[in-house]
């Protein structure tokens, strides 16, 4: 979005969405490079906000994470539009699903 502020000349870009992405491994501190391990030792998430003053599914005024937020890495890759490819040297397969309950929720 663009939006424009009254007797100021330049026009200032506004993302409409921000996120946040993690990964780790599932039991903790392996000793290992994330590199090192396999696709079952991993798990990653993402969680996508609107970038406005209240949250439109949750009614908050600060993003909050939550599991109406939660979404694969993969889903996050493509919601901005395939321009960021996270976590490139883990398989795809720990970037396309998550489960909510790995994660607290």
């Amino acid at each position: 979005n663009i939006y424009s502020i009254p007797n100021y000349c330049k026009t200032c870009i506004v993302p409409t969405h921000f996120y946040k992405i993690v990964l780790r491994t599932k039991k903790g501190n392996t000793g290992k490079a994330i590199q090192e391990c396999s696709a079952d030792e991993l798990k990653a998430v993402g969680f996508w906000f609107s970038n406005t003053d209240k949250d439109e599914q949750t009614g908050s005024t600060s993003p909050t994470l939550s599991k109406v937020h939660m979404r694969s890495v993969a889903e996050i890759e493509h919601l901005t539009c395939n321009e960021f490819n996270f976590f490139p040297d883990i398989p795809d397969e720990v970037k396309k699903s998550f489960n909510a309950s790995d994660w607290g929720f």
